[in-house]
């Protein structure tokens, strides 16, 4: 006999807890496993853009070039125009093709291609391509910056000192890139070094003053200091794309610290509408309970 199907609570809660449990596997490096907890979550039939973020990552680390670029173009089909994540996913995305890149002309060294991956013929990444855009894409001179994808590689395993140090080095390689400042700012932000973080997000956005996610940074690093420069970056992020997701969740914890409750349900609740599995927004929506 059949069993039933999941009703939507059911299906959730599952997905969440195979998201949480995919997230400490990638803490730990254990790879193959946060793979099938990411994909379980991630192929129920809704869209999950965090899970194919996350799948993504974990397919990066396990070196599966072809499957985590399939999975970046469908996070960020799936995403918001603007966010945090958004901008680590496209900063991925020229180190995989260099990866790729690098992988066929070893393979036609060796006069072979490398046998046994699935997806190797490229077989979905048409899809993909179609997915985020298509179309060819203007040459970055970060996908040729070793020291860029290294600190990328050092922040994803959250050694935030080493992402640092190789951001400030591709800074000097490409000079005046906004990506690699709000990436150094990051870096700087994860080891709570807020002044040199501020510093990083501001530069990029006297490059760039529409640059999205390095204000909504710079607003996560005024944090500490105070709520009324916070909430003004959150507020200008909000005014530009009201549906600026990481703004709405981050204006939403400093309404909630400063006791404005109806504030803070406010937008998690409009957050909640752009990504209702998200686990960090659940457990916030449930200190209303």
């Amino acid at each position: 006999m059949s069993q039933p199907d999941l009703s939507a609570r059911e299906q959730l809660e599952r997905d969440v807890a195979d998201f949480k449990e995919g997230m400490a596997l990638l803490k730990d490096n254990r790879l193959d496993e946060a793979v099938e907890r990411f994909r379980r979550a991630a192929t129920t039939g809704v869209d999950r853009p965090m899970e194919h973020y996350a799948l993504a990552v974990a397919l990066y680390k396990k070196g599966e070039w072809e499957e985590a670029k399939g999975e970046v173009w469908r996070f960020l089909a799936m995403s918001p125009k603007t966010n945090n994540y958004v901008v680590q996913a496209k900063a991925i995305l020229p180190v995989i093709e260099r990866k790729l890149a690098e992988r066929r002309e070893a393979g036609q060294r060796e006069g072979e291609r490398p046998a046994g991956r699935v997806g190797d013929s490229g077989a979905g990444l048409d899809a993909a391509r179609e997915e985020g855009g298509g179309g060819a894409r203007p040459a970055d001179p970060l996908a040729q910056c070793e020291a860029y994808e290294a600190g990328l590689n050092a922040y994803l395993r959250g050694d935030y000192a080493g992402a640092e140090e190789r951001f400030r080095e591709a800074l000097e390689e490409v000079p005046g890139s906004k990506h690699v400042l709000n990436n150094l700012g990051l870096a700087c932000l994860g080891r709570r070094e807020h002044d040199r973080a501020i510093e990083c997000f501001e530069k990029a956005l006297e490059m760039d003053g529409g640059f999205l996610e390095a204000r909504n940074t710079l607003g996560l690093a005024w944090n500490d200091y105070g709520t009324v420069k916070a909430a003004k970056e959150f507020e200008a992020v909000l005014g530009a794309d009201p549906n600026f997701f990481d703004a709405l969740v981050n204006l939403g914890s400093l309404y909630y610290r400063k006791g404005d409750l109806p504030g803070a349900r406010g937008m998690w609740e409009r957050a909640r509408a752009l990504r209702p599995a998200d686990a960090q927004v659940q457990r916030n929506l449930a200190l209303f309970r």
